[in-house]
């Protein structure tokens, strides 16, 4: 007589045989939302270099426009401090 867990059958089909094919796909579901998590890390991540990038772009245009003196209705320079 075989040990008890491998002389359980179900449908043909050890005990030990559904352990294993159910840790492989317990195995492969796992690596499938691992790609899905990196896929959606690497669109995160490309969309904060191009939110970073318009920010900067977005810093140079408000330094550029603070280098001017502005003017008020009368054409004097208007300081404001």
């Amino acid at each position: 007589m075989v040990n008890g867990a491998e002389s359980y059958q179900c449908g043909g089909i050890s005990a030990s045989e559904l352990d294993k094919k159910l840790s492989h796909l317990l195995i492969e579901q796992q690596e499938g939302q691992i790609n899905e998590l990196e896929a959606e890390l690497q669109t995160t991540q490309s969309k904060l270099q191009e939110k970073e990038a318009e920010l900067q772009a977005l810093k140079v245009c408000v330094r550029r426009l603070t280098e001017f003196p502005l003017l008020d209705r009368s054409g004097a320079i208007e300081i404001s401090l």
